[in-house]
C-alpha cells in the first residue's frame, strides 16, 4: 500500500516505475490500482474487497493511494507494508494512513510503515528535526500537543522550498509548549485516562456478560453443526461435508446447493445469497448467482478478514432458517422425528420427555419460550403397577447427561424387537409424563413471568427517569433563553433571531410531550413485558437403552 500526494504526474510515475519493476520479475502478472479523489465509494469498496482477495483469486497486489484512502478502508487481510512516497506535514494523518494496515484482524506479527529517507534531499532534513521534535514531546507529554500538532502543520502549509530549509529547521526546533499548554495538556491526558480505564472497565462487564452467556445457553458449536445437519436431513437435503484444511482458517465444510436444479426450491436462493462471495455493483443478481459459487462455511471465527469462508453462527440467516424448523414446529407435525432411540452405556433404561413452553404477551407477542424435560426410568407397559413416576432433579440431571453424551457419540439404534416395544409405548409414555411436564411448565412459568415483570419495571424506572432528565434540560434551556433573550440574541441577524425563536417554541412543544409520555409510557412498557397467555406441548421423546440389554 503506497500512498502519494493527489498529483496527477506523481501518480503515473509510481504507477510506470512499478510496472516496469515487476516486468523484470516473476511477479509481471501483478495489478495495481489507485485511489484518489475522484474514485467513487462504490468503487473503493471493489477495490478494498479484491486488494483483501486472497493472492490466488485476484491479482491486484500493490496500491497507489491518496489521503482519499485513509479513512474508512481497511487493506489489513493480506498487506503487512505501507509506503509512504509523499508524506503529510501533519503526524495525526499519518497515523491515519498506518491505520489501513496496523489495525485489529491484521494476521502478520509485525507491521511495515515506511518512508524513504535521502541524506542529500533538503526536504528530509527538515522532516528529520520534525520527527525529532514531535518524539521530543511526545516523551515529555505522553502525547502530541494539539497546539504544537497545528503550529508544524501551518508552518509547512506551503511545502519546504529549498530556500526557506535552513528557516524552517530553526523554527521547528524552537518550537516549545508553554507552561499553561503543558498542564492543559496534562489535564487533557488525566481525563483521556480515566476514559480509557472506564472503557477497560466496560470491555471487562461485557467480557462477563459473553461469558455468562455462554453459559447460561450452554453453545457448543459441535452440538450446532449436528442440528444444522439434522435439519438438512429433514428436508431432504445433502448432510454437510468437510473440506481439506490448507488454509489455517480452521475446518471447512461444504454446504450442499438447495437451490440446485435437481432440487429446484426457489425460496432457498435470496437465502443461499448470504453465502455466497459479494456481489461487485455493476454485476447482475442473475449472473452474480450462476458465477459466484456457495462458499465453504466454518463454525469458528478464523481471525483474519477473509471473504473465503462464510462463519455460520446462531444470527446467519442460513442458520436461523435451518433452526427456525425446531423453533416453530413441534410434537404433532409430520416431518419431524418426534423420538429418538439410541444405546447408552448407563444399565437403566430411561426415557426423557420434552416440552416447550412458552409465554405470550398483547398481540401474542412471544416473550419468553424455553425448552423443559421430564425424565424417568423406563418400565415395560405389561409391569407397570402406576404411571411412570418423574425423577427428581439430581436422578434427572444424570438422566440429561446421558442423554447429551450419548447424541454427540452418533449411537447405534437398538434391534428391532426394542424399538417395536418402544413405539407401541410411545403413545402411553407421553400420556403418563404429561402431567409431570405440565407442573414443571407451571414452575417455569412463574419464574419467567416474575423475571419478565422485573425486567417491565426496571425498562419502564429507566425510561421514566431519562424522559426525566431530557425535561430538567429542555426546561432550563427554555427558562434560560426567557430570561436573558435580549443578552442572547444581541448582534443577532433577524434570521437568527427567527430560528432562535423557532426553537423556543419547538421546546415548549416538547415540554408538553415529556408530560405526556411520562403519564403513559412507563406504563404502555410494563404492559409489553405482562404474560396474557401460555402454551405447553410436548415436542419430542427420547429413549435411552443400555447398550449390555
Amino acid at each position: 500500500l503506497i500512498f502519494t500526494e493527489n498529483r496527477q504526474g506523481t501518480k503515473r510515475y509510481l504507477r510506470r516505475m512499478l510496472e516496469v519493476a515487476l516486468e523484470h520479475t516473476e511477479r509481471a502478472d501483478e495489478r495495481i490500482e489507485i485511489i484518489d479523489g475522484p474514485t467513487s465509494g462504490a468503487r473503493r469498496k471493489e477495490i478494498q474487497q479484491r486488494f483483501n482477495a486472497p493472492p490466488a483469486s485476484d491479482p491486484l497486489r500493490i496500491l497507489i493511494a491518496t489521503d482519499a484512502a485513509r479513512e474508512g478502508l481497511n487493506f489489513q487481510a493480506h498487506c503487512a507494508d505501507l509506503i509512504h512516497f509523499d508524506l503529510p506535514w501533519n503526524p495525526g494523518r499519518i497515523e491515519q494512513r498506518n491505520g489501513r494496515i496496523d489495525r485489529k484482524l491484521q494476521p502478520a506479527d509485525v507491521v511495515r510503515c515506511h518512508y524513504f529517507v535521502l541524506p542529500q534531499r533538503v526536504e528530509d532534513r527538515v522532516l528529520q528535526v520534525l520527527v525529532n521534535k514531535t518524539e521530543t514531546i511526545r516523551r515529555e507529554l505522553g502525547s502530541l500537543a494539539r497546539v504544537i500538532d497545528t503550529d508544524l502543520e501551518k508552518a509547512l502549509s506551503g511545502g519546504i522550498r529549498h530556500a526557506d530549509a535552513d528557516r524552517l529547521v530553526r523554527e521547528i526546533d524552537a518550537a516549545a509548549v508553554s507552561a499553561e499548554q503543558m498542564q492543559a495538556q496534562r489535564e487533557e491526558l488525566d481525563v483521556a485516562r480515566e476514559r480509557q480505564d472506564a472503557l477497560m472497565a466496560q470491555i471487562a462487564r461485557c467480557q462477563d456478560v459473553l461469558e455468562r452467556s455462554a453459559r447460561w445457553a450452554d453453545f457448543d458449536r459441535t452440538a450446532f453443526r449436528h442440528a444444522l445437519t439434522a435439519s438438512l436431513d429433514i428436508i431432504g437435503a445433502d448432510p454437510l461435508i468437510p473440506e481439506p484444511n490448507h488454509d489455517g482458517l480452521g475446518q471447512r465444510w461444504r454446504f450442499p446447493a438447495l437451490d440446485a436444479s435437481e432440487r429446484r426450491d426457489a425460496s432457498w436462493t435470496a437465502t443461499l445469497d448470504t453465502l455466497r462471495a459479494p456481489r461487485r455493483r455493476d454485476q447482475r443478481l442473475a449472473d452474480w448467482r450462476r458465477e459466484a459459487p456457495i462458499r465453504p462455511v466454518v463454525f469458528e471465527d478464523a481471525g483474519i478478514l477473509t471473504d473465503d469462508v462464510v462463519h455460520l453462527h446462531l444470527e446467519q440467516r442460513v442458520a436461523q432458517r435451518l433452526l427456525a424448523r425446531f423453533r416453530a414446529q413441534g410434537f404433532v407435525h409430520h416431518d419431524l422425528s418426534r423420538a429418538v432411540l439410541a444405546t447408552s452405556d448407563d444399565q437403566v433404561p430411561r426415557v426423557v420427555l420434552l416440552g416447550r413452553v412458552s409465554l405470550y404477551g398483547q398481540r401474542a407477542e412471544r416473550l419468553h419460550e424455553e425448552i423443559i424435560p421430564v425424565t424417568a426410568r423406563w418400565v415395560e407397559p405389561s409391569q407397570r403397577r402406576e404411571p411412570l413416576r418423574a425423577y427428581a432433579r439430581e436422578a434427572e440431571q444424570r438422566t440429561l447427561d446421558v442423554l447429551r453424551g450419548t447424541l454427540l457419540k452418533r449411537p447405534r439404534t437398538p434391534a428391532c424387537p426394542v424399538l417395536e416395544r418402544l413405539q407401541a409405548s410411545v403413545t402411553r409414555d407421553v400420556e403418563e409424563l404429561r402431567t409431570a411436564l405440565a407442573e414443571r411448565a407451571e414452575e417455569v412459568a412463574t419464574s419467567a413471568a416474575g423475571a419478565l415483570r422485573a425486567r417491565g419495571e426496571k425498562e419502564a424506572r429507566e425510561l421514566a427517569e431519562q424522559l426525566s432528565d431530557q425535561r430538567k434540560r429542555v426546561s432550563a434551556e427554555l427558562e434560560r433563553y426567557e430570561r436573558d433573550a435580549d443578552q442572547l440574541t444581541l448582534g443577532f441577524e433577524t434570521q437568527e433571531r427567527a430560528q432562535r425563536d423557532a426553537d423556543a417554541r419547538s421546546w415548549r412543544v416538547r415540554l408538553e410531550q415529556f408530560e405526556r409520555d411520562l403519564a403513559h409510557e412507563p406504563d404502555r412498557i410494563r404492559s409489553f413485558y405482562e404474560v396474557r397467555a401460555t402454551r405447553v406441548e410436548p415436542v419430542g421423546l427420547a429413549y435411552l437403552w443400555p447398550a449390555s440389554n
